[in-house]
């Protein structure tokens, strides 16, 4: 992202967040994350903690630093361009924002602190991987109880549910109009963790829930309504994704370039070669078309702050499929442009290429965004 979109606070962050991954994220790092039973590094979620990074969007008055999403943008971005295996868009941001704007103030209290701090995470274990506004309920129930409720069913498969320490789930309410959301301890009875892991690595599972017993919901609405009102969580968490996914496009670039730079061929650097100049420029111009596209998307969402706002939803829909259109491209061109050393574990390119595979489909894929932009074009001509 171009220095000259920040403002001087923001350039602090950017600098401070990219010095974080050139100098504490490494290979090593990247390998250890993926290889543990969490797909996310205990010490390093602490780390963002300590960074202000998970408190970065949450009010002040909620011991946030009252930032806005264009903030969590570049910190997202440069995360991404050390394609950082925590799940810092499911929990980091969506989790937390979710529960400092909704919940009540005595789970605020108990929680808040832990969550912004890094030495607890909540998942927000309800983001699909298909269409971003058709969101599942799966197969969770609520039960009305004297005292409260008790969930059964399954949840849909959520990034970062392994060793997260409560979850916020989606449930229909006595088979009827009505949702509800509740927030889940770890160590309730009935709760069973589900944990896998996606091909690039990330931490990923569902929920199985056998009579959990629950006393409260964080919030109940009928169906409408509480779609509505989820749909600026996922879209918070479609535009933080989109940052990381430029910043995971940018760095591949970078790579192939300084690859094609060094190799040569027939005495030349493979640079020169005035076909591959074309591809790079088109990549690059495309890359920075997703960069401007989800930037503005950040800051339509900061302006938005009614829950039923087509803008809001307009422009994150666009930025996601503007961004897993221009994923695929960039994984192929990385491939391509490498030649067979691209497709290797070992060589750094590869870990990119991997999770810029899995981000084109993760949030919604393009096509399914693509539905998305034209089903509110057409409820604003019938309108």
């Amino acid at each position: 992202m171009s220095d000259s979109m920040f403002n001087e606070e923001q350039q602090m962050l950017a600098d401070s967040a990219r010095r974080y991954v050139e100098r504490g994220y490494g290979a090593a790092e990247l390998q250890a994350s993926i290889a543990h039973p969490a797909g996310c590094l205990p010490e390093k979620w602490k780390e963002f903690g300590e960074l202000g990074w998970l408190g970065i969007a949450l009010p002040e008055a909620d011991g946030g630093f009252g930032g806005s999403l264009s903030d969590v943008y570049i910190v997202s971005e440069e995360l991404g361009r050390g394609v950082v295996n925590e799940p810092f868009v499911a929990s980091g941001i969506a989790a937390n924002l979710l529960l400092a704007e909704l919940a009540a103030e005595e789970i605020k209290e108990e929680w808040l602190p832990g969550l912004i701090d890094g030495s607890r995470r909540a998942v927000l274990a309800l983001l699909p991987t298909g269409n971003a506004y058709r969101i599942p309920c799966a197969d969770v129930r609520a039960r009305t109880v004297e005292g409260g409720f008790v969930l059964s069913g399954a949840t849909s498969l959520a990034l970062g549910l392994a060793g997260a320490d409560a979850f916020v789930v989606l449930a229909r309410i006595d088979e009827g109009p009505k949702m509800g959301l509740f927030l889940l301890d770890a160590g309730l009875p009935g709760l069973t963790v589900l944990p896998c892991a996606l091909y690039d690595g990330q931490g990923a599972g569902r929920l199985r829930l056998e009579d959990v017993p629950l006393a409260q919901a964080l919030d109940v609405q009928t169906e409408p309504v509480m779609l509505e009102r989820l749909a600026r969580y996922i879209d918070g968490a479609i535009i933080a994704h989109c940052a990381q996914t430029v910043g995971t496009m940018q760095r591949a670039f970078e790579i192939t370039l300084d690859y094609l730079k060094t190799r040569q061929q027939f005495g030349k650097p493979i640079s020169a070669n005035q076909v591959v100049q074309h591809r790079l420029v088109d990549l690059f111009v495309e890359i920075e078309e997703a960069r401007a596209l989800s930037r503005a998307a950040a800051g339509i969402f900061d302006e938005c702050r009614g829950e039923d706002d087509g803008t809001r939803r307009k422009f994150a829909a666009a930025a996601k499929a503007c961004v897993a259109q221009v994923a695929k491209h960039c994984w192929k061109e990385s491939v391509q442009l490498h030649g067979a050393i691209g497709m290797t574990q070992e060589y750094v390119v590869g870990q990119y290429v991997k999770r810029l595979a899995a981000a084109a489909t993760l949030f919604g894929t393009e096509e399914a965004q693509l539905e998305t932009v034209a089903d509110l074009a057409f409820d604003a001509v019938r309108a």
